[in-house]
């Protein structure tokens, strides 16, 4: 998908998440800034506050939850100047069953880097439901926001 950039010459978001909906991590982060700021709502009250240093262990952490199938893809992209939005489809297998959520993604651009991005399920129930597990119970969940899985066994 194209960029859309109200600033002539500027990176657009829509280049720097390209190579991230490609699985490029590293091209991904060549694109932000040293000082990038990541925060990811997952299904847990608060946050998770992530550096620029801390995206390749959690973006590992989501690739290890599916069995490397988690893929994104960009589908919507507004720019207005440094503020920008851009909507991700995120699809993998998870247990063994195909999921798929979407993202809204604020991003804030600076000299054609990203400095900042704020993350959050467009549907919680819908991002929920992707992570939780074939019985629809919490013994059998992952939690991307926080790239942490729980697939606890018990004795029956």
């Amino acid at each position: 998908m194209g960029a859309i950039d109200t600033v002539a010459g500027e990176v657009g978001l829509g280049e720097i998440f390209e190579p991230l909906a490609r699985g490029e991590i590293d091209e991904f982060l060549a694109r932000c800034s040293d000082r990038l700021v990541f925060s990811v709502w997952g299904t847990a009250p608060r946050p998770t506050t992530l550096s620029r240093a801390d995206l390749p262990g959690w973006y590992g952490g989501l690739r290890a939850l599916t069995a490397d199938t988690f893929s994104s893809e960009v589908v919507l992209n507004l720019s207005l100047g440094l503020e920008n939005v851009v909507m991700l489809r995120h699809r993998f297998s998870f247990l063994g069953q195909p999921r798929r959520y979407d993202t809204v993604n604020h991003c804030v651009l600076l000299r054609g880097q990203l400095v900042a991005w704020f993350s959050r399920p467009s549907a919680a129930g819908e991002y929920a439901a992707a992570w939780r597990g074939p019985a629809g119970d919490a013994a059998h969940s992952a939690d991307a926001g926080s790239a942490r899985l729980s697939l606890s066994t018990s004795a029956p």
